[in-house]
């Protein structure tokens, strides 16, 4: 552990009945770093998020240690922890005020740590500020949005300065466009609160988006830990290139992201796959093509808008696929990973 660790966890095993949620697991998150622990169901993100919070405790291993802040704090109880933790379901208080939810951390402090009224009000009305809600500080939850009942549950989180915050799908419970405006909130107010934050999520692009650093879990395990662009552009393994997106599988048992393919109407002598166009999802910021190859393979190809135009490709036309030349992407073969030298040399081998 370094002198700038705030979160070192070692040996972190978790057993439900026959189930083992968490096998043997070690995490250090840097003082003032945002992560998210990436995965799907059952991987073991929030139960490893639970026992940093205190909620669960670790099986019984002499080996395990729960470091926050230089103080170990294994089998400590959640109240006796300096640790935010914010829920999908916001857990506001339905009887209380915005200010009295944000306010409520501060008050239930013992009293030989409680601030005085003047210093309350003034952290709390600085925090109100922070998320934008001042004018709604007076409200009930029930007359709030979504998005701003999570912001309020973010504010009472860091009202108690906590050593860490910990979120646990925060942003689950809303639809995609205030999903999208609340994790640039989250990234910004970081910025200005570098609190270090370990964040849960199942959502890829909210994962790559929001985090310095990127722990991705599977059955219990750490797969693979990195920054948004070496986990995506440098899988460590056949499972992380696979949840991360989507990607074609070609014969041999080669991986190639959608982006980093072509579509042109002439087959070269270039080792291009014949394919017809199935469907074309021209929605978003990249067009969608999905086709069937030569062999039955399916492929999905993204084109940016312009190349799409300049295409003028239809459903059920017959086209050829290729990789992009110096594409540098990561492919997998027969479970070893190698790097993309050009689309001549590895179409060349399907």
């Amino acid at each position: 552990m370094t002198a700038n660790t705030a979160i070192d966890a070692r040996h972190v095993s978790k057993t439900f009945s026959n189930y083992a949620a968490l096998r043997d697991v070690s995490l250090e998150v840097r003082q003032g770093e945002l992560i998210a622990l990436l995965g799907p169901s059952g991987s073991g993100k929030t139960t490893l998020l639970r026992i940093i919070a205190g909620l669960d405790q670790p099986d019984i291993n002499p080996q395990t240690t729960v470091v926050v802040d230089g103080d170990n704090i294994a089998g400590r109880p959640a109240p006796q922890r300096r640790v935010g933790f914010v829920f999908q379901h916001y857990a506001l208080f339905r009887h209380m005020s915005v200010f009295e939810n944000i306010a409520f951390g501060l008050r239930v402090r013992p009293r030989k740590h409680r601030l005085a009224e003047p210093a309350l009000r003034k952290r709390v009305n600085d925090l109100l500020e922070l998320i934008q809600l001042t004018r709604w500080s007076s409200h009930l939850p029930e007359q709030l949005s979504g998005g701003q009942r999570q912001r309020v549950a973010l504010a009472r989180a860091l009202a108690i300065e906590p050593s860490v915050l910990l979120l646990d799908e925060p942003f689950g419970a809303l639809d995609a466009k205030v999903r999208q405006d609340l994790r640039k909130w989250l990234r910004e107010l970081h910025q200005r609160i570098p609190v270090t934050t370990v964040l849960v999520t199942h959502d890829q692009e909210e994962a790559l988006e929001v985090a310095d650093r990127v722990v991705i879990m599977n059955d219990g395990s750490i797969e693979q830990a990195g920054s948004p662009d070496e986990v995506f552009h440098r899988p460590a393994s056949e499972f992380v290139l696979k949840f991360l997106g989507n990607v074609n599988v070609f014969r041999g048992r080669q991986f190639v992201r959608p982006h980093e393919l072509d579509i042109d109407r002439i087959g070269y002598d270039d080792g291009a796959i014949a394919a017809r166009i199935q469907r074309i999802r021209s929605a978003g910021p990249l067009v969608k093509v999905e086709l069937n190859g030569e062999t039955g393979e399916a492929i999905t190809v993204e084109l940016t808008h312009e190349r799409y135009r300049q295409l003028a490709i239809q459903a059920d036309e017959l086209v050829f696929v290729r990789i992009k030349p110096r594409a540098g992407s990561e492919f997998f073969v027969g479970g070893n990973n190698h790097r993309t030298p050009s689309a001549e040399k590895v179409l060349g081998r399907l």
